[in-house]
């Protein structure tokens, strides 16, 4: 019985696709299926993982048509996998040449249902910057139904618990609960896993950084979909309907929430300045429509820790002070793509 299932989504990464599929092959742990699920590529993605299909036995390859995002994607790779535990992993992204292994063998000795790990968060690969950073939590198990939901709570979503891409999950969890990704576009992990962590009873965690996360250093209308807001906003009730179910007092949990609610507003609020497809009026009438929203109010209300240039944001957006707010992201964008450095420089003061 193979050890780990892989699930790799992929969609027209034909750039990074041979190193992501290379560091699973060059694993220490060798029983392992690599089960690559194309989403309809249009580029040769496809004939790619074909390919290397030809090459490994323990590659699956699977075709989809595209939609439903990398949850649908990660929810087909679901219905073949059959190792004792599986992972997710980006097709842009690569692992460390043990990070399987050193996984497997936590799992197995502590007996836990998750193993999560540390990661390297990789900004621009061209320059040797500070941004390129390793992310992880001390070194711990945690036991127990309500240690668990506590450890996740606290860490969620902005911490380690949120990505799929960082753990190993027993797969007889997933499969006995039937548990899938919900199909969003974006901030699916953060749903799988507070589901996961609801059930699950074990968890270890590991100082190592063992994946390799690619980050985008683009800020273009490409990164957002125009309904960004709305899956925030689905995002945030989800969270807040299965604490009710956990019985949890939101208001002694929520603040982690709130930041990361509040700091993607302000990715809401850029996205409508940074869209060339809008116009003035249209940008406007958006933010007059995010102002009323009653989670919007709730959320500025909290007493939430956020970078200066977040509060700024919101402080303009709170008054209405659209023509500034307009100026002030559209210098942070133009710092950022063409002044990259002296933008960098200006974050660190920001923060």
């Amino acid at each position: 019985m193979n050890k780990i299932s892989i699930i790799v989504p992929v969609y027209n990464a034909e750039q990074y696709l041979d190193g992501c599929i290379n560091s699973v092959l060059n694993q220490t742990l060798k029983e392992f299926e690599l089960i690559l699920v194309n989403d309809g590529s249009t580029d040769r993605s496809g004939e790619i993982c074909e390919q290397y299909k030809e090459k490994d036995a323990r590659i699956t390859v699977m075709h989809k048509e595209n939609g439903g995002g990398a949850g649908a994607t990660r929810n087909l790779g679901l219905t073949v996998a059959n190792a004792k535990y599986v992972t997710f992993m980006d097709a842009d992204d690569w692992m460390q040449p043990d990070m399987l292994e050193k996984m497997y063998q936590v799992a197995c000795k502590e007996d836990v249902e998750v193993v999560i790990c540390g990661y390297r968060y990789i900004f621009n690969e061209s320059r040797e910057s500070e941004e390129n950073y390793n992310q992880f939590l001390p070194s711990q198990k945690i036991i127990g139904s309500d240690n668990l939901k506590k450890f996740f709570v606290k860490h969620f979503p902005d911490g380690m618990v949120g990505y799929p891409w960082n753990k190993i999950y027993k797969l007889d969890v997933i499969k006995t609960q039937n548990l899938q990704f919900p199909l969003m576009r974006r901030m699916q992990d953060g749903i799988f896993n507070l589901h996961f962590f609801g059930l699950a009873e074990s968890c270890f965690v590991m100082e190592d950084a063992l994946y390799n996360y690619r980050a985008s250093q683009a800020v273009t209308k490409k990164k957002l979909p125009a309904d960004f807001y709305d899956l925030l906003e689905s995002f945030a009730n989800q969270y807040y309907a299965e604490l009710k179910k956990w019985k949890y007092s939101a208001e002694k949990v929520e603040l982690p929430m709130v930041k990361h609610f509040l700091n993607e507003l302000v990715s809401c609020i850029e996205n409508l300045f940074i869209n060339e497809n809008t116009n003035r009026k249209e940008r406007y009438e958006n933010l007059e429509l995010y102002y009323r929203k009653d989670l919007v109010q709730y959320m500025l209300n909290k007493n939430a820790s956020i970078t200066r240039y977040s509060a700024i944001v919101l402080k303009l957006f709170k008054k209405k002070k659209f023509g500034i707010l307009s100026v002030l992201i559209h210098l942070k964008y133009f710092l950022k793509t063409r002044m990259y450095t002296l933008f960098m420089r200006l974050k660190k003061v920001g923060n």
